[in-house]
């Protein structure tokens, strides 16, 4: 975690009421919001802050698509820099990558159509993000763009994608390279972690691993309109571009928060002034103008409007415009609710007695789309684990061989541990084993329930298992996937 910690207040100091806060998260609570991590500041200071354990500050977090006001922030320093303009054409970056003549509308894509998703293309080319052995650029420069571009807005990752490439292209260095010394050293932004293209571009659009709290110093830098500690190290033109509606964006979803416009790579909500860079599964960094505040969110959700219009019900109307009176109570016990926050374990029984015949006994399973290969349960009174070896699994065939994580399980409560596995894709089902708080119990003689918590992302794993002579059947289930795999079962033998 970074040592440069942001400081802090009361609520009231900062003229939010305490009980809003807990309105708040009854507000979350009660739409089934699955917040883990989420940090309110007014005036550069944090007035409230809270994670729901295992989750917790020193841990990172996927960002999924806000990575991608991240990467709009580079294109922004390289723009102050003169190393290129809005106006330049794409192609003219890359002729090395061009086979043949790309298509008329593809030669007339500039910087600022990937920057405000207006590249002409009516489906994105998202395909060429799931290519391990190809170049992304190439893919991209080859694709037919049906609409000329600044004409329509679709959500287009591989844009953003593009705008890293072009960086590296530019300078020799991958966008957290570009932004190290720039943007997050002067923030204190240590510990990041930017996924890599098969070409060593970071991925631009999604992939980039923070703290909550330097997502924090992140929107209060957008809301200093590019200052920090007194030094401009970005142009306020810029920022202000970037959070403008640059394009219209009505066509784009049902829900109401994303159709208040577009920027550079920044969404526009619905209360007036406000801002927001979001990714996948509800996170979220808000920055309020208005009301000199920010907001970060790190969730496991799926309807992303929820935690926004709990946002705009309880905080926006308890903030006022002066410091109000202490209310020693209400912060008290919003400070006890804040620091008691927590996902539930697995409930049920700590022990069984057929427990030990299924001890220390290795499960081969049949064909599944996390390619688990094999699993193996030891049930010891004080170190209860959990093995699994994942290997390539026709048709899902990703090259990472065969490679084995063993988990600590806690009765009723949650144990920490670590994989070997880093991030690794197997088939259509992504397994993230940096880091998982793992619990179990017993729902009876021969049912075994789990909760794997992988605290540095959005997902959580219910997994049962159900034993007999012949073997196990497993039942896992994800909160929350991009692909349709997030629940499956698959049936295991005695090896």
């Amino acid at each position: 975690m970074s040592e440069k910690r942001l400081p802090r207040t009361t609520p009231e100091e900062a003229g939010v009421e305490s009980a809003a806060i807990g309105r708040m998260l009854d507000g979350f609570l009660e739409k089934g919001v699955g917040v883990h991590g989420i940090m309110l500041l007014r005036y550069g200071k944090v007035f409230a802050e809270g994670w729901y354990a295992p989750y917790r500050p020193d841990l990172t977090h996927m960002l999924f698509s806000l990575s991608k006001s991240f990467t709009s922030t580079a294109i922004g320093f390289a723009v102050q820099e003169g190393l290129l303009s809005i106006e330049d054409r794409v192609v003219d970056f890359f002729p090395e990558k061009l086979s043949c003549r790309p298509c008329e509308n593809m030669e007339k894509m500039r910087v600022k159509h990937l920057l405000t998703m207006n590249t002409g293309h009516s489906v994105a080319p998202q395909h060429m993000l799931g290519e391990l052995n190809k170049d992304w650029v190439k893919i991209f420069l080859e694709s037919y763009v049906d609409c000329e571009p600044g004409t329509i807005f679709t959500y287009n990752t591989c844009a953003t994608y593009m705008l890293s490439a072009i960086l590296t292209k530019l300078t020799g260095q991958t966008v957290d390279e570009y932004l190290a010394p720039r943007l997050f050293e002067p923030l204190g932004i240590q510990g990041w972690y930017f996924e890599k293209c098969p070409m060593g571009n970071a991925t631009g659009g999604y992939g980039l691993n923070v703290h909550l709290e330097d997502l924090a110093k992140f929107g209060q830098f957008y809301l200093n309109r590019g200052m920090w500690e007194e030094k401009q190290l970005l142009d306020p033109a810029w920022i202000d571009a970037a959070t403008a509606k640059q394009t219209d964006n009505q066509n784009h979803g049902e829900t109401p928060d994303w159709k208040q416009g577009y920027g550079y790579q920044f969404w526009r909500c619905q209360p007036e002034g406000v801002y927001r860079g979001d990714g996948a599964f509800g996170q979220y960094c808000i920055v309020l103008p208005k009301q000199d505040m920010v907001i970060v969110m790190n969730e496991g959700t799926g309807w992303l409007q929820d935690p926004l219009d709990v946002l705009w019900e309880t905080i926006l109307p308890a903030v006022h415009e002066k410091p109000l009176p202490p209310d020693p109570s209400a912060y008290s016990t919003l400070c006890k609710r804040l620091k008691e926050l927590s996902i539930c374990p697995v409930q049920g029984k700590e022990a069984v007695t057929a427990s030990a015949e299924y001890s220390g006994i290795t499960y081969a399973l049949s064909q599944n789309p996390a390619g688990i290969a094999s699993v193996r349960f030891d049930f010891s009174k004080t170190n209860p684990t959990f093995t699994m070896e994942l290997c390539d699994m026709p048709p899902f065939t990703r090259g990472i061989g065969r490679r084995s994580c063993t988990l600590p399980l806690g009765y009723g409560c949650f144990k920490e541990g670590k994989g070997c596995f880093e991030k690794q894709e197997c088939g259509s089902f992504t397994f993230f084993y940096e880091q998982c708080a793992s619990s179990m119990a017993w729902k009876d003689e021969k049912t075994l329930c789990m909760r794997l918590v992988w605290n540095t992302t959005p997902f959580i794993d219910d997994v049962t298992v159900s034993f007999d002579e012949q073997g196990i059947v497993l039942n896992w289930e994800r909160n929350y996937s991009m692909d349709p795999n997030k629940a499956f079962q698959v049936f295991g033998r005695h090896m």
